[in-house]
């Protein structure tokens, strides 16, 4: 199957990077975000809300919190679905120019790595290295996530690469891999290409998204806005 999603997205940041990532908030600073998508899942008409928030509690520490919610058209509203998480991260590492994190919390998703039967709240946690600098004398940033979860009788893996390069004034491109499998035999791969317009009040981005997974495959467009404060 193909589903075909188009998705406006609301972030509030503005430092480098200007994403959710391995980094910590300084304290009193935040990141936000808001999404709304239409889907189209082998026809059938969605719509969704996202909802991410990242804010510095105190040195080295950050929360984070996400809210997702799926609503399908009345023919298929049975796949209907709200999900969220909520994490602490602490920082671990920081040395020229390279962080680590460590990363624990609640969540409650139907996803790739649990399976809708198991949509129950469980844990997650996360580990990441990031580092920032200079790409082909260029500013850049890289980073490696990897997340293990498990929510009832169902456990998943998750790791996520990206990279974020200034490619002209004002102009950065940003590609992320995910890779994700669940216990029950679910799995996904998923590839990420944005090009983002730095400007003073925010981050104005165009992307495209594919997905190829055992039971779907993908296609999105992503128009997003990112801030901090």
């Amino acid at each position: 199957m193909r589903r075909f999603l188009f998705a406006t997205l609301i972030v509030v940041g503005q430092s480098l990077p200007a994403s959710a990532g391995p980094w910590t908030r300084a304290k009193g600073h935040g990141y936000s975000r808001v999404a709304l998508a239409a889907e189209d899942h082998a026809g059938l008409a969605a719509t969704r809300a996202d909802v991410y928030l990242e804010y510095g509690l105190a040195t080295g520490w950050t929360v984070s919190a996400k809210l997702n919610d799926v609503r399908f058209e009345a023919a298929a509203d049975s796949y209907d679905d709200r999900s969220w998480r909520i994490g602490l991260r602490r920082s671990v590492l920081s040395w020229a120019g390279v962080v680590g994190t460590i990363e624990g919390g609640l969540v409650k998703e139907a996803s790739t790595l649990v399976g809708r039967a198991c949509n129950r709240p469980g844990a997650e946690v996360r580990a990441a290295l990031g580092w920032s600098g200079r790409i082909a004398e260029r500013d850049g940033y890289m980073f490696a996530e990897v997340a293990g979860q498990s929510q009832a009788a169902c456990r998943g893996q998750r790791a996520e690469l990206g990279v974020g390069q200034n490619i002209a004034e004002d102009f950065w491109l940003v590609n992320q891999v995910w890779i994700a499998r669940g216990s029950h035999g679910q799995w996904s791969d998923k590839v990420q290409t944005e090009l983002m317009w730095r400007r003073p009040w925010g981050d104005l981005a165009i992307g495209y998204q594919r997905e190829i997974s055992g039971r779907f495959e993908e296609a999105s467009i992503l128009l997003s806005l990112a801030r901090t404060f």
